[in-house]
């Protein structure tokens, strides 16, 4: 598959490209199916979210309804072996994702899987919007992320929707199917982010 960037993001085409993870979900943990809990990977810094955008982030001007995504087990959507770092075992996340860091993100990575065009979304603080990376699969499933350039994240949203070029979010598509998302803080670019106070 081809992984593209679209606005102020970096693709991130392998898992060795983010910097050391501040969170992974994996989604073992769950049933083979039902509801992600979403606070869930609270304890890392991100959160699940569902409801209409305009209440997940203050400022934001996209449109769309986030919904809960569940826990699915079927391997058929994650071809083996799985390319540039990619991993899936056990179940995976399906119906997208919608989440918030509480903490300085700036890289965002998942598996994602064979089925339908997918974008990778990302937001920032204060609700703008800025940028995202397209994967087009060609019936196999790889790592694929972003980078925003040290601009901390707000949100990131998963799915079949081109949100960039003004799409509304929705899981109107069933193809939306990701596993072991992970985040970063991303590489230090200066002296004073790379203090780590030690």
């Amino acid at each position: 598959g081809t992984l593209t960037p679209q606005g102020n993001v970096t693709a991130l085409t392998d898992f060795n490209q983010m910097g050391v993870l501040t969170g992974t979900a994996n989604f073992d943990e769950g049933p083979q199916n039902g509801n992600i809990p979403p606070n869930l990977n609270a304890a890392q810094g991100l959160t699940w979210l569902t409801g209409n955008f305009a209440g997940l982030l203050p400022g934001i001007v996209s449109t769309g309804n986030a919904t809960n995504p569940t826990y699915q087990a079927d391997p058929q959507y994650f071809p083996q072996p799985i390319k540039n770092g990619g991993v899936q075992v056990q179940q995976y996340i399906y119906f997208g994702g919608v989440a918030k860091f509480d903490t300085d993100i700036t890289q965002v990575g998942l598996t994602a899987g064979r089925n339908g065009n997918q974008f990778l979304t990302a937001w920032d603080k204060a609700g703008k919007l800025i940028g995202q990376v397209n994967w087009v699969p060609a019936n196999d499933a790889s790592f694929i992320g972003l980078d925003t350039k040290g601009v901390p994240i707000g949100m990131v949203a998963y799915g079949n929707d081109d949100m960039w070029n003004g799409a509304n979010y929705s899981v109107g598509g069933s193809t939306i199917m990701a596993d072991t998302w992970v985040w970063s803080k991303g590489p230090c670019l200066n002296d004073a982010a790379c203090d780590d106070k030690d």
